[in-house]
């Protein structure tokens, strides 16, 4: 089986194991967490309102990336919704919570803020997560003991667990505190710019672990982040925060299309459609390029980047060669073994 063939055949795995959870979630019980109404911000001398009248809905089984710009609310409202804040006026509900029901029971939290102590273990801090079930004894039973397993095996650290916290990477340290929300076992996991800080592997590795865990544990996960291409990527759902105090909903593809994005942002030289920044072509030279795959979309970067134009009908042509080893072919010249060596000589015309 080939490699498209492969990653075809996961895809697939993928959105079926989605499809058997969805179909898991009892009807009676459609939403994780609804809003009414709900407005956010600060109370004090002069009332700060960032939303007003949100109704907001988050899904089992969906991973929904809240996005907007800069000092805009988002963390407000994370933690108007995890409770650690209240509203100012509208309401949370949580299905099937009765109203004595602590809601630390329903809804986990990761936040930035950094653990302070160094003297606790891996498994220690995660065993926190335990904690909301436990009476004043805090002795963990059989089953704390076996949901903090499966935690650490589900964001697969079983190797980090005698580690102390302050011998971690940050990498290390979110995976940690996304082991320990889920620990506490809450159908809702909130989480503020979980790859804050991260290098790309990291990034890529978080977003990937939590829509795998949407997916895989029927949780509703929502969570703030910059990341666009990512979220892009990944998101069942977006929350786009605008300007006007309420938030937009759609599919990732249906807010780049209908402008929504552009409209938030407001891209300087960036082409959300292409993932690109512009590039000006100011050399004047167009490329016909032929080639296809990987080293077709590079090759084509590199030339526009450089200042070409890649036109179907240029008028110089460049050919991608892969026989026995890559290579670029130019009318009149070898063939270039590196995209720096034909670049130039193009810059020579």
């Amino acid at each position: 089986m080939g490699g498209d063939e492969n990653q075809e055949h996961t895809c697939l795995n993928f959105d079926l194991r989605l499809r058997k959870v969805r179909s898991m979630v009892p009807n009676t019980i459609t939403n994780a967490l609804t809003t009414l109404n709900l407005t956010a911000g600060y109370r004090g001398p002069q009332q700060v309102r960032l939303f007003e009248n949100l109704n907001l809905v988050l899904h089992p089984g969906e991973l929904v990336c809240f996005m907007g710009p800069n000092g805009i609310g988002k963390s407000t409202l994370l933690r108007t919704l995890a409770g650690l804040q209240p509203p100012l006026s509208g309401e949370i509900v949580f299905p099937n919570v009765p109203g004595t029901q602590r809601k630390e029971n329903y809804v986990s939290v990761v936040l930035t803020d950094r653990i302070r102590t160094s003297h606790l273990t891996v498994y220690e801090l995660i065993s926190f997560g335990r904690y909301p079930y436990l009476d004043w004894t805090i002795n963990l039973s059989n089953r704390d003991k076996d949901i903090i397993d499966r935690s650490i095996a589900q964001v697969n650290i079983e190797r980090l667990t005698d580690k102390k916290i302050d011998e971690l990477s940050d990498g290390q340290m979110q995976m940690v505190m996304i082991a320990r929300a889920l620990s506490q076992d809450t159908p809702v996991l909130l989480l503020d710019e979980p790859t804050a800080h991260l290098d790309l592997n990291n990034r890529v590795e978080i977003v990937n672990l939590l829509r795998k865990l949407s997916a895989t544990t029927g949780k509703a996960i929502l969570m703030t982040t910059h990341e666009l291409e990512l979220a892009l990527q990944t998101a069942d759902v977006v929350w786009l925060a605008t300007q006007d105090k309420i938030i937009k909903i759609g599919a990732p593809e249906d807010l780049v299309l209908d402008g929504s994005f552009d409209r938030v942002f407001n891209f300087k030289g960036y082409d959300l459609r292409t993932g690109k920044m512009g590039q000006e072509a100011h050399r004047g030279i167009s490329i016909h390029l032929v080639g296809e795959g990987p080293e077709y979309v590079w090759t084509k970067n590199a030339l526009e980047r450089s200042g070409f134009f890649v036109l179907n009908n240029g008028n110089v042509e460049v050919v991608i060669k892969k026989e026995n080893e890559l290579a670029w072919c130019l009318s009149g010249h070898p063939d270039f073994k590196t995209l720096a060596s034909l670049i130039a000589e193009l810059k020579k015309k």
